[in-house]
C-alpha cells in the first residue's frame, strides 16, 4: 500500500472518530463524559484537516465522504447504550488508532513531514487514550 493510500485511510478513521465522539457525547449522560467526548470529536476533525492537507502536498484528493466506511482501518461504532459502553468503544477506537499511525511510522519510504504529521497525531491520540482511561474511572461510568 502506497504512503498516500495509508494517509487516505487514516483521513478516513479520523472522520469517522470524529462523528463516533460527537454521537457518544450527543447520547451520554454524565456532564464530564460529554465534554470530553466533545473535546476529543473537534481534536479529531483537526487531525483530519493536517492528513488532508498532506494528501494534497503529496498531489492527491481527499477521500469523499461516500468512501470513509470503505477504507476506514479502524471503522465507525454506533454508541453503546450506557456511558461506560461509549467511553470503552472510544477507547478501542484509540487503541486501533494508535496501531495504525503506528504501522505508517514503521513503513519505508515514508517522508520526513509526513512523519512529522502522524507522529503529531500519534501523541494526541495517546492522550486522547489516556484521557479515556482516566475518564472511565473518575466517573465510575455505568
Amino acid at each position: 500500500m502506497k504512503i498516500i493510500d495509508c494517509i487516505q485511510t487514516a483521513l478516513a478513521d479520523e472522520y469517522l472518530a470524529a462523528l463516533q465522539y460527537y454521537n457518544g457525547a450527543t447520547l451520554a449522560r454524565n456532564t464530564k463524559v460529554k465534554r470530553e467526548l466533545r473535546q476529543h470529536a473537534k481534536e479529531e476533525l483537526k487531525h483530519a484537516d493536517l492528513l488532508a492537507r498532506r494528501i494534497i502536498v503529496l498531489d492527491g484528493t481527499p477521500a469523499p465522504k461516500s468512501k470513509w466506511i470503505a477504507i476506514a482501518f479502524c471503522g465507525y461504532s454506533p454508541p453503546g447504550k450506557s456511558d461506560k459502553l461509549i467511553v470503552q468503544q472510544n477507547i478501542a477506537g484509540e487503541q486501533c488508532a494508535i496501531g495504525y499511525y503506528t504501522k505508517i511510522l514503521n513503513k519505508t519510504e515514508v517522508d520526513f513531514r509526513t512523519k512529522d504529521v502522524v507522529a503529531h497525531i500519534l501523541l494526541n491520540e495517546n492522550e486522547h487514550l489516556y484521557d479515556l482511561e482516566d475518564l472511565l474511572e473518575e466517573t465510575n461510568c455505568k
